[in-house]
């Protein structure tokens, strides 16, 4: 019994101080990527450019009106809305005509090439249809205010990026999907390392010509995240909602989980066994202090409770960042959130080891 409380006390003291390593460098992250916030004045711009919204659909009937009708809303004066059909199998195509009224543009899908993924070819393809001077990609499950588009193109006219991202939010915080949401983006801040900035998909803004001058998506085509990759070359400052900007998703748990599986691996590479085992051991933290305290483990305890409040101070942290309301919710589902991460990150790396990675429906090319 000795032996293994002095065991665990190595093994929770290295957890600790792994813990709180990164909620240094998290907090260091979000401090950093705030920043651009605060120069998002539209009054600041006289003349306005032109913007191009760019969204590619599959399979998306159920889903994407909700996205449509807040873009429609916008009050931004020079916008054009595109929506690229990839294929669909059911009738997303003829949705997207239904808004043609509503000045939205259908855009045909083509037949995927070889070596492309297919959301990035479907951007690409966007990219080449689009008029504006700033492109806005959008994902159909994200939604914006009506002065997201106006307060992100004026950060980027006073700026130098070419490129901007922005981390969504989630409004819809009674939902399981929302509870029990993947920590996707927990990692996307936390894993980019220094010259690299993070970066979202739900939601971000090009300089159309700068992009087309790379040739556009080519060079990315099989990146799972090039938005990412593009700000080494085009230079980019990670826009961080904080609610101010409006952009937030709404997923439903089967293809929040679904999305997870295909990205995480991706996302972690070669940090993936040490995520995976860090949550192991975070989410046994509440049986070991138990078991500690009623064993009489005091040391063992103590370092057990200072995990679990790094761990549960961290997780506050990035609902704080992401969810409008009820973030103290991670108290409760903190060791569920975890678990099932772990879950998923077993099941990311398992399918890509099997080349079972599917998206919309499509077998990604591995």
């Amino acid at each position: 019994m000795v032996v293994i409380m002095i065991i665990l006390t190595v093994i929770y003291s290295l957890l600790a101080v792994s813990l709180a390593g990164l909620l240094v460098r998290y907090a260091h992250k979000i401090r950093l990527i705030q920043a651009p916030a605060q120069t998002a004045e539209l009054a600041d711009i006289k003349d306005l450019p032109t913007v191009s919204v760019c969204i590619p659909a599959r399979n998306e009937m159920y889903t994407l009106s909700g996205c449509l009708d807040r873009v429609l809303q916008s009050d931004y004066p020079k916008l054009e809305i595109l929506v690229l059909d990839d294929e669909s199998d059911d009738d997303t195509s003829l949705l997207i005509k239904s808004y043609a009224h509503a000045g939205v543009r259908f855009i045909p899908g083509q037949k995927l090439p070889k070596d492309w993924l297919g959301k990035n070819f479907a951007l690409d393809c966007l990219l080449r249809s689009a008029s504006g001077e700033y492109v806005v990609f959008m994902d159909v499950d994200t939604r914006i205010d009506y002065q997201t588009i106006s307060k992100a193109i004026a950060t980027m006219e006073g700026s130098s990026s070419h490129l901007l991202s922005s981390l969504p939010h989630r409004s819809d915080t009674g939902r399981l999907s929302t509870i029990f949401g993947t920590l996707r983006y927990f990692w996307t801040l936390l894993f980019a390392v220094n010259e690299v900035t993070p970066a979202s998909s739900s939601f971000w803004v090009v300089n159309r010509r700068s992009l087309l001058e790379m040739d556009g998506l080519v060079k990315y085509r099989l990146d799972s995240y090039p938005e990412m990759s593009l700000q080494s070359t085009l230079g980019m400052g990670m826009l961080v909602d904080s609610f101010d900007l409006g952009v937030s998703f709404e997923k439903r748990l089967s293809s929040q989980a679904d999305t997870g599986i295909r990205l995480l691996k991706p996302l972690l590479a070669g940090y993936g066994i040490f995520v995976w085992l860090g949550l192991l051991l975070t989410a046994a933290l509440p049986v070991v202090l138990v078991w500690s305290v009623l064993a009489s483990g005091w040391y063992l305890a103590i370092v057990t409770a200072l995990a679990i409040t790094l761990a549960w101070v961290q997780l506050d942290l990035f609902y704080k960042l992401q969810w409008s309301s009820r973030h103290w919710y991670s108290l409760f589902v903190g060791p569920f959130v975890v678990l099932h991460e772990a879950y998923l990150l077993s099941m990311s790396y398992y399918r890509h080891a099997v080349g079972h990675v599917d998206w919309k429906g499509r077998r990604v090319k591995l």
